[in-house]
């Protein structure tokens, strides 16, 4: 604890404006606090509630707010100390004073188990108007699903190649845009946002469901960095033949948690207060493009051997995020090509998903960061398009930009399209077969994971094909090793014997089988091209029957 303090002294600090400290308590108040699992309502959100009951998570003492009589007197001990956040997965307080020597006062009072100094430097603290926040609300994509249809291949503009990577037509198509689930990012700022031609739907149909700047401690975030803005264009955007975001349709929270002009403990600490947030409120998805190895001197940086998802606080606390039903995604990080080259906190986590980079051929982006965590498991579990993903920057303008920071964003906007089509669902499950989807999983790597992964693929493995129209004929995963199995999907209007048949470019014909049906109905029929022969390229695949046919393409990689 004193080698905590010291942190927070000496003339090279003298001339700081602003010190915070995280507040460790013993306990949460025993026999004498406020709150009580027997009444969960009192500072969890019903939507939080539902959320756990839907998919049996119990309760513990971890979701019991912080003790209000230990965070009154802490503020009472001196008037020039302020609250910044709390956390009450972990059990802490965090104070801003321009007084470093507080900390000592602080550490005497007799319900403080330690102090933590997290911050010193430039005052930060600007405290404004507090944040209201709007019930997340019923909604539909029917629209959007229409518009998909009559656009045709021009529907995603730019976005094309980082959709089609995922299967996120195959999901769109079924009408999974993300809508009633609510994600959370947690960024360095948002700037802009409300300018952006492509978030005018989301704003003015009031998916925005609340800001919070956990650094300054006031409702703005659009005036900050313009990374979060950019992430959340990965997701949220609409502007179709131009760029659609992986879940237009779902309702977001966006929480400020960086300091992007020093690297400080505060970060992952703020990030802690505000996934709890999330989870309070009743986010169903998190997504972080933030990641926490190295910080600024004299503060103590992490080691590879931290990261084995239970010694860092800000990775326990991911791993609580995923235990109470949160579907959690954070960039693998940046650092492949340095001599660091590892994941960082909190990709390290045991039950989220780390998501690394790959390019527009599916070949890992050099700078994506290397696993596995310190004890071995697998990391990152997935990937996505992170070089040269299309995302709108901050003059209102299509760009293309570099890192797991958007293949994070990317993915976890099609994992919340992909569970709107599945909502009875677990957090866990979609992760599951998320994971079982990728075109690595027999073989994961310290690269890639367990690859890229196919929401078709997935689709299948939940054996959900009742959700096919019947106008649907789709192959997943699509595009496809020749070595791998793919699942055909079509509502058979008719029993008998169907004729499948593979085209080439040039009109001749590649391969042709036939599949018996038996019932009317949906149908998810599984083919091996393991020995078929056939070569990479671009293939039509047509689907027939008593004359009528349907077809689709097919990539072979």
């Amino acid at each position: 604890m004193i080698q905590a303090f010291s942190l927070c002294f000496g003339t090279l600090w003298a001339q700081q404006e602003e010190y915070r400290f995280a507040v460790f308590f013993a306990d949460k108040g025993g026999n004498e606090a406020q709150f009580s699992l027997e009444s969960p309502q009192q500072f969890l959100s019903s939507r939080a509630l539902d959320r756990r009951e839907r998919q049996k998570l119990a309760l513990n003492a971890s979701d019991l707010p912080v003790h209000e009589a230990y965070r009154a007197l802490v503020l009472g001990l001196d008037a020039d100390i302020r609250e910044v956040a709390i956390s009450k997965w972990m059990n802490f307080q965090m104070v801003s004073t321009a007084d470093s020597s507080l900390s000592t006062a602080l550490a005497s009072l007799d319900f403080v188990e330690r102090v933590v100094c997290v911050y010193r430097g430039s005052a930060l603290w600007e405290p404004g108007i507090r944040t209201e926040y709007l019930s997340p609300k019923e909604g539909t994509a029917d629209t959007m699903t229409m518009k998909l249809r009559a656009m045709g291949e021009d529907f995603y503009g730019a976005s094309d190649r980082q959709q089609r990577m995922l299967g996120m037509d195959f999901v769109h198509h079924l009408g999974g845009w993300g809508q009633n689930l609510v994600i959370a990012v947690m960024d360095g700022g948002f700037r802009n946002y409300d300018k952006i031609t492509s978030f005018q739907p989301l704003l003015s149909q009031q998916r925005l469901l609340g800001t919070w700047d956990f650094v300054a401690g006031h409702a703005s975030v659009s005036e900050d960095a313009s990374h979060g803005m950019q992430v959340l264009s990965c997701m949220a955007s609409w502007t179709p033949g131009e760029m659609v975001g992986t879940a237009p349709a779902a309702q977001y929270l966006l929480f400020r948690t960086e300091h992007t002009a020093a690297e400080t403990p505060m970060e992952p600490y703020l990030w802690i207060c505000a996934a709890e947030l999330a989870d309070s409120l009743g986010a169903d998805v998190l997504n972080t493009s933030l990641g926490y190895t190295t910080f600024d001197a004299p503060f103590e940086s992490y080691s590879y051997s931290d990261l084995d998802g239970k010694t860092l606080l800000v990775s326990k606390a991911a791993q609580m995020a995923a235990e109470k039903g949160m579907l959690v995604f954070n960039s693998a990080g940046n650092s492949g090509n340095s001599s660091w080259k590892y994941i960082g906190a909190p990709a390290d986590a045991k039950d989220i998903i780390a998501v690394g980079a790959v390019d527009s051929n599916r070949e890992k982006a050099g700078f994506s960061s290397f696993g596995p965590s310190a004890d071995e498991r697998v990391k990152p579990e997935l990937a996505a398009m992170g070089r040269k993903t299309v995302l709108y920057g901050a003059g209102d303008a299509l760009t293309n930009s570099n890192g797991t920071s958007f293949s994070s964003p990317v993915l976890a906007g099609g994992g919340a399209a992909f569970w709107s089509l599945h909502p009875s669902e677990s957090a866990s499950a979609i992760r599951t077969v998320m994971i079982e989807s990728g075109h690595l999983f027999a073989a994961p790597g310290p690269d890639l994971g367990y690859g890229i992964p196919h929401f078709g693929n997935a689709h299948a493995r939940l054996s959900r094909p009742e959700l096919l129209l019947a106008e649907t004929f789709m192959v997943a995963p699509n595009p496809v090793e020749k070595s791998e199995m793919v699942t055909f999907f079509f509502h058979a209007t008719d029993t008998g014997v169907y004729q499948l048949q593979f085209f080439m470019v040039n009109g001749a014909e590649a391969f042709s089988t036939e599949i018996g049906v038996s019932d009317k109905g949906p149908v998810a029929y599984p083919l091996s091209l393991a020995g078929m022969g056939l070569n990479t390229g671009v293939y039509s695949v047509r689907l027939s029957m008593h004359g009528l046919a349907k077809e689709t393409r097919l990539v072979l990689n």
